[in-house]
């Protein structure tokens, strides 16, 4: 029973570690999931909170891609696919900028 306690407390404190590390770091997809692995999270749970935070990912997208600036769109791209921005995600990002 203790051990399942621990077991429990501990899943609650890396995903309460993992929810703050999405919300305070200005990374895509891939580049998070790599990060939160390096940091020891399961890919289960990994999978699960980046599913949650999906709608934060267009918005962080959009505003990485109006930071770039006057730079040249295909500069702009790889620059975002280098901070872990997928390529659908960027060009979707781009769409609802220009409507």
């Amino acid at each position: 029973e203790i051990t399942t306690r621990l077991v429990g407390s501990e899943m609650c404190i890396r995903d309460r570690y993992g929810k703050s590390y999405i919300n305070n770091h200005n990374y895509g997809r891939k580049k998070m999931e790599f990060m939160l692995l390096q940091k020891g999270l399961n890919s289960n749970m990994i999978k699960e909170l980046l599913d949650e935070c999906s709608d934060k990912e267009l918005e962080e997208a959009k505003k990485q891609w109006v930071k770039l600036g006057n730079k040249e769109k295909e500069k702009k791209i790889l620059s975002m696919m280098r901070k872990g921005f997928e390529y659908s995600m960027i060009l979707r990002a781009i769409s609802e900028l220009e409507e």
